[in-house]
């Protein structure tokens, strides 16, 4: 089916040609438009909570963090994204509950998301877990609105994009920890809710696409001091290719790290950070594109911010319900 092409003013013609490039080369629109891609972190190993709601139950307390990603700086458009999320395990129960919000922009489109979950953990060995999680949340869709794009614009599709949609969100994980080894594999966006951006089309209609997350990683000590955690993270979409995070980090005295990401077909990143009493984290990561975007882009930014709250030993704090 031929699809529909959106009408714009002569001002910002050059502006969303630049903005479909982006859409088209980070696999957001993934052959649809405004069918979005979660967006992408090189701190994914902090951020993991963020990726899988089953990890809320691991938690030996609570866990908060912070991200801000600028993403291929210095290109008009270019994709920002912030987010917040807060999870932990309950006490006395084999729970874990959490929360996130976050907000992504790339060029005129924008979209804010917030979701709840829960977990439930079951302790296999002394020292290994595996849990379930599922989140519940909004998402909305839009498109800067300015009156004289509208007015210039009176497609149906744009009017409606500006004017916002808010959709539902469900997405479910499991979870494996064993010592220093972590498994994940959880799913976003699992019921593609549509989004009825081309009212008049509606054997096409847009809707979110479901992605598949694999995360997994050994920490483990190499010296009295040193440890190394290396990593990977796959990421497949529908009608995009996938996507692998492989990470190496070196750790000093629990509380230095440097490491290195390979992002396939698109990055090579550096980061760094440090951690304070084992309770704050700040660490910041760069992103050299390898891309064809790596001729207009000065690279990517992106910067975490942590605070986490461990219960004593002596505390009867909930890990899971032990089989026996």
């Amino acid at each position: 089916m031929k699809r529909k092409l959106l009408h714009v003013s002569r001002s910002r013609f050059g502006q969303f040609k630049t903005i479909a490039a982006f859409l088209f080369l980070t696999g957001i629109c993934c052959g649809q438009l405004m069918a979005q891609q979660k967006p992408l972190f090189t701190h994914y190993v902090f951020n993991d909570y963020y990726y899988n709601p089953a990890v809320a139950s691991t938690k030996e307390g609570a866990d908060f963090k912070a991200v801000y990603r600028h993403q291929w700086a210095g290109l008009n458009g270019q994709p920002k994204t912030a987010t917040f999320s807060g999870c932990g395990a309950l006490k006395k129960f084999p729970l874990g509950i959490g929360g996130n919000i976050y907000y992504d922009k790339t060029g005129p489109l924008g979209n804010v998301g917030f979701n709840v979950s829960a977990s439930y953990g079951i302790r296999i060995k002394k020292e290994s877990m595996i849990s379930a999680g599922l989140s519940f949340g909004i998402i909305r869709f839009s498109m800067e609105n300015d009156v004289n794009a509208r007015d210039a614009n009176p497609d149906v599709a744009v009017l409606a994009a500006q004017d916002g949609k808010v959709v539902p969100d469900i997405s479910l994980g499991i979870y494996y920890k064993y010592k220093g080894f972590y498994a994940g594999f959880s799913i976003p966006q699992i019921v593609q809710s549509k989004l009825d951006l081309e009212i008049d089309d509606p054997a096409d209609m847009n809707k979110l696409v479901r992605h598949y997350f694999i995360a997994t990683g050994y920490k483990f000590k190499v010296a009295e001091k040193f440890q190394l955690e290396p990593s990977v993270l796959l990421k497949a979409v529908k009608a995009a290719p996938l996507q692998g995070d492989i990470t190496l980090r070196g750790i000093y005295n629990k509380m230095v790290w440097l490491g290195l990401t390979y992002r396939t077909g698109d990055a090579v990143a550096v980061f760094a950070g440090v951690e304070v009493k084992e309770m704050f984290q700040i660490g910041y990561a760069y992103d050299i594109t390898t891309s064809n975007l790596n001729s207009v882009s000065n690279g990517s930014h992106e910067i975490v911010l942590g605070y986490s709250w461990k219960r004593s030993k002596s505390s009867s704090g909930s890990k899971g319900y032990e089989v026996r």
